[in-house]
């Protein structure tokens, strides 16, 4: 079929076969240049080839968006799962691990009740020599030492002379090495604790005579036996964690033994003066040990701290948590 057009410069018509479509000449009347144009189109027509190009760029680019749209949500949901399979994993780790801190603290308490039935009463917060400071005097940990028994011994206890300060060369050996019974798993390093003995209410509680009524299990100068414990062995907590100011495991003071400090509420959660995220695992002096979540309301915490106080505690508390 002829392609017939009309320049348009003079409005000569001309016709010319269909293989010149698209060719570039000089008008036959006007010598102006004009292009052939396709079939069914005037001077501007496009090729059937470029529509079509076109088209396939729009397909690509759709087939993209849906091989990325597909990526991404693989990826989220690949994320999601092992999101998912971490949070299970950590709450079967803290719970194994936790199973282990109490076995250590159930260790320790009942480390403490065979001292008693030997000696007649309990531990003091700082075991002597009583003629230096409070800090280089053993600790009750180190007064134990004889009725610990669990997956490991003490070591270096044939070089410990407790005639000696703690800290004194001759004692290095032994106050200087590493108890896994008395730490918890997350900490794990050197000779620190994450046992702290309960001095009472009050940051120099430790230091209260036995008549105080806010003074608790641990004291410097007082030793206690189990008629002093007014309240009630199931209502006198001995023994909570710590993770704030770890000191060495055989050093009387901040390191094994604190007060209470009510003007520093809440006492348990991360970075409080016991427990961390978790909560806090406590032993009382009748054995048992209680796991306590950041709920607790500080007066049930302030009335197991003490041993004749006057109160009871209230277990029904929403802190006290049945993890244990």
């Amino acid at each position: 079929m002829a392609i017939n057009f009309t320049c348009p410069h003079c409005g000569n018509q001309t016709v010319v076969s269909p293989q010149f479509a698209g060719s570039t000449g000089p008008c036959a009347r006007c010598g102006h240049t004009i292009t052939v144009p396709y079939l069914g189109g005037g001077m501007t027509s496009a090729p059937t080839h470029q529509s079509s190009a076109k088209t396939i760029w729009i397909v690509v680019g759709i087939v993209v968006f849906v091989i990325l749209a597909l990526i991404g949500t693989a990826v989220y949901l690949v994320y999601s799962a092992t999101q998912r399979f971490a949070e299970e994993f950590e709450s079967q780790f803290d719970g194994l691990y936790y199973s282990e801190d109490r076995e250590h603290m159930s260790a320790i308490a009942s480390s403490i009740d065979s001292y008693k039935d030997v000696s007649g009463y309990y531990p003091q917060a700082a075991a002597g020599p009583s003629d230096v400071a409070i800090d280089r005097q053993a600790s009750w940990m180190v007064e134990i030492r004889d009725f610990v028994r669990h997956e490991e011994e003490f070591y270096h206890i044939e070089q410990y002379d407790p005639a000696l300060p703690i800290d004194d060369p001759q004692n290095q050996a032994f106050a200087t090495q590493q108890m896994y019974i008395y730490q918890a798993w997350e900490e794990n390093r050197g000779d620190v604790t994450n046992w702290i003995g309960i001095g009472g209410v009050g940051v120099d509680s430790p230091e209260f005579p036995l008549s105080n009524p806010k003074a608790g299990f641990f004291g410097y100068s007082r030793r206690i036996t189990p008629a002093d414990i007014k309240d009630g062995r199931s209502n006198t907590m001995m023994i909570a964690s710590s993770f704030r100011n770890c000191g060495s495991w055989s050093a009387a003071g901040d390191s094994t033994v604190r007060g209470l400090d009510p003007g520093d509420q809440p006492y348990v959660g991360a970075g409080r003066q016991f427990g961390n995220y978790s909560g806090a695992i406590t032993a009382f002096a009748d054995g048992s040990v209680q796991k306590i979540s950041m709920s607790i309301d500080p007066s049930v915490f302030e009335a197991a701290a003490t041993i004749a106080g006057g109160d009871t505690v209230d277990f029904t508390d929403p802190g006290f948590t049945d993890n244990y």
